[in-house]
């Protein structure tokens, strides 16, 4: 612990100082241990928490990893939950982990109907980009039957609810998601989607090809 910390203080005391990247590369730890020395070194260091002057905060995203390590995924999505401004640090600190795991805790939330009905575009959007930033790492191969059923109807849902808001970043996020993860049964509906455009054209398409490559 006290090898990382000094290195982290050398990179706080360096021109550039600690960033949020710093932080998050933290988390393979895993490490209840560390959730007192890690809240004190950031006190310390006088890291700021969420604000509206949009310094970085830093201390936020130590809370983050501290939740993390103490209760897991569940800790992350409780806070995911709330759908404040600590909901999306949660988000970018799950989508840090591109296992089934972490994929399956974010649909589980999203099988909750009040979930996204009750949500704000900008949350919604933000949620779409972790699911697909997830899926990257996860082979299509290990995702269960159960969890694609849920994943599949979940993604259509968010791709609905952004063409009737023309979030089309937002749309692109969700039909890639569906590439990475989905099957032969998902391509009807990418056929049926409108095109986008720039600089998302063309991205149903591709998402159709990897789908029948996957499991050609």
């Amino acid at each position: 612990m006290n090898k990382h910390l000094k290195k982290l203080k050398k990179i706080e005391d360096s021109d550039e100082g600690v960033n949020v990247e710093d932080i998050l590369k933290l988390l393979p730890i895993g490490d209840a241990t560390w959730i007192e020395p890690l809240k004190a070194f950031a006190t310390q260091a006088q890291w700021y928490p969420i604000n509206k002057e949009k310094f970085v905060p830093l201390l936020a995203w130590v809370e983050m990893v501290c939740i993390y390590f103490e209760a897991g995924f569940d800790g992350l999505c409780r806070v995911i939950e709330k759908k404040d401004d600590k909901a999306l640090l949660a988000l970018g600190t799950i989508e840090e982990f591109q296992t089934v795991e972490a994929l399956e805790h974010l649909v589980l939330l999203g099988k909750n109907d009040d979930f996204l009905r009750d949500s704000s575009t900008s949350f919604l959007k933000k949620y779409a980009y972790t699911l697909n930033q997830i899926s990257h790492g996860v082979p299509h191969h290990l995702i269960a039957v159960s969890l694609h059923d849920d994943l599949s109807k979940l993604l259509k849902a968010l791709i609905e609810h952004a063409k009737m808001h023309q979030e089309d970043a937002m749309m692109a996020s969700a039909i890639v998601c569906l590439g990475n993860c989905g099957t032969l049964e998902d391509i009807d509906f990418l056929k049926k989607l409108p095109p986008l455009d720039f600089p998302y054209k063309g991205i149903e398409k591709k998402m159709i090809r990897k789908i029948q490559k996957n499991h050609a």
